[in-house]
């Protein structure tokens, strides 16, 4: 994710965490996002709760009835309260408004400048920022096609998250990738040479599912890889490397007719 991408989601998260989205979705248009001024609580004169009351000067309190007394008491209560919270949000609000002016680049101080509300500041960050649909999808492929083939060393938590991640994007942007279970048979063809006991189950489950009819119904390529990658840790839990999770390919081999000396080619590129 860009760096301007994640100014777009901490904005999100902050508004978010603060009860304040609402009045900032960028992705609302302007007659569906709220707009915190109409919510203001409305003032209302001691003089409405006495009955047939139609003088100007403000009457006391000691002039309205026992019940209409309690009556304005509770009122101004409520009304103290939403009030008070009224204020408090709009303060927030004015405070999200500083803090994206903040944490945005220079270069973009002058674009947002007459934009009073953080939600037309967000709208306009948007269209700086953010890249068109197809230029995203592009991106997203080209990090694909990269991830997906199984790294000869390195951090193997680190691949599976990053893994996850790009999975979850290509499936927010409806990429075609992600669609069925094309994701799904991808990850699985890759670890063919690495764990063909596990590939092979879940292989025969896809030609379950689609002899069914039941492609849609078959987990998603963001729960499989999930799935897998807590397998594993489970499996060698005191490794932590691509070199050990290259290995478990010899899961399961009978060493009773495995030829003494017998060594195996690891995707690390030695013999073990």
């Amino acid at each position: 994710m860009s760096i301007e991408e994640q100014l777009i989601v901490k904005a999100t998260d902050s508004a978010d965490c603060n009860s304040l989205w609402l009045y900032c979705d960028s992705d609302l248009t302007k007659a569906e996002v709220k707009k915190i001024d109409t919510e203001e609580p409305r003032a209302r004169s001691i003089n409405s709760f006495k009955k047939d009351y139609t003088g100007n000067a403000e009457i006391k309190v000691d002039k309205l009835s026992d019940k209409k007394i309690s009556t304005f008491q509770l009122w101004r209560q409520i009304h103290t309260e939403r009030k008070a919270e009224f204020v408090k949000k709009k303060n927030a609000l004015a405070a999200f408004n500083s803090e994206i002016s903040k944490t945005i680049a220079h270069r973009h101080i002058l674009a947002i400048a007459n934009n009073e509300s953080p939600y037309a500041q967000l709208r306009t960050l948007k269209k700086l920022l953010y890249p068109s649909s197809t230029d995203r999808q592009y991106k997203l492929l080209e990090k694909y096609k990269k991830i997906k083939k199984v790294p000869r060393r390195g951090d193997r938590n680190l691949w599976f998250e990053e893994y996850i991640q790009i999975l979850r994007e290509m499936v927010a942007a409806k990429m075609p990738e992600v669609q069925g279970t094309r994701a799904q048979q991808t990850f699985i063809r890759e670890l063919q040479g690495i764990d063909p006991a596990w590939v092979a189950n879940k292989q025969q489950r896809l030609i379950n599912h689609d002899i069914d009819g039941k492609e849609d119904d078959y987990t998603s390529p963001v729960e499989l890889v999930e799935r897998y990658q807590k397998f594993v840790s489970k499996l060698k839990p005191i490794h932590t490397t691509l070199g050990t999770f290259a290995t478990l390919a010899l899961v399961g081999v009978d060493k009773q007719h495995t030829p003494d000396g017998q060594k195996y080619s690891c995707l690390c590129g030695k013999l073990h």
